[in-house]
């Protein structure tokens, strides 16, 4: 089973690469700009939700990474990341942080 720290650091390392991985208003996108299923391999850029996706194959990601991402961004992962205002480097911030955030309940 995959841990809330390895779900959000292979969320980030898909998004890592640059602003040109990361999308807004759909969960991902393929190299056109079309509609894309976070884990197809056509999908070439992701929202935040979508890289959480990505990694846990999945639609219905729940459980603690994304409760950590949400009270990072203001309550709503998917608004934070629609929102305008919201930059790539502010997504990738949210991430070190929730990543900083689960390495502490990580028992070695």
């Amino acid at each position: 089973m995959i841990t809330t720290l390895e779900v959000l650091t292979r969320a980030r390392d898909v998004l890592a690469e640059g602003p040109h991985r990361w999308t807004r208003g759909d969960c991902a996108r393929d190299k056109s700009g079309d509609l894309a299923a976070p884990w197809d391999s056509s999908a070439e850029s992701w929202c935040l939700f979508g890289a959480l996706s990505k990694v846990a194959r999945t639609e219905e990601i729940g459980g603690e990474a994304t409760e950590i991402l949400d009270a990072i961004c203001g309550g709503n992962i998917t608004h934070f990341n629609d929102d305008p205002s919201t930059t790539y480097e502010a997504i990738i911030s949210a991430l070190d942080r929730a990543i900083e955030i689960a390495s502490r309940d990580v028992t070695p």
